[in-house]
């Protein structure tokens, strides 16, 4: 069984809670939520990374794994609307 830390697992909560309101939390989100530092954070952030529970979107942003059904849409909807520009 997968066993995560305490800072782990509301690190992931946060983000479950915020992408559930369809929203994709930063960096400094997680840091006020969690009540750590990036230097303390970071780390976290990589290992559950690593572990492929959550995606880092680029260097402010984190997702969970797999991505929201919503998240999805907007992926596709962006694809299309790029294909039709060209």
């Amino acid at each position: 069984m997968d066993r995560v830390t305490d800072i782990e697992r509301k690190t992931l909560t946060i983000i479950n809670n915020m992408s559930q309101l369809h929203r994709i939390p930063t960096i400094d989100d997680l840091c006020q939520k969690t009540g750590r530092g990036k230097q303390r954070l970071l780390p976290v952030i990589e290992q559950l990374a690593h572990d492929r529970k959550v995606k880092i979107l680029n260097a402010k942003q984190v997702i969970m794994l797999p991505l929201p059904r919503w998240y999805e849409r907007e992926l596709e909807e962006k694809a299309r609307q790029t294909n039709i520009d060209l």
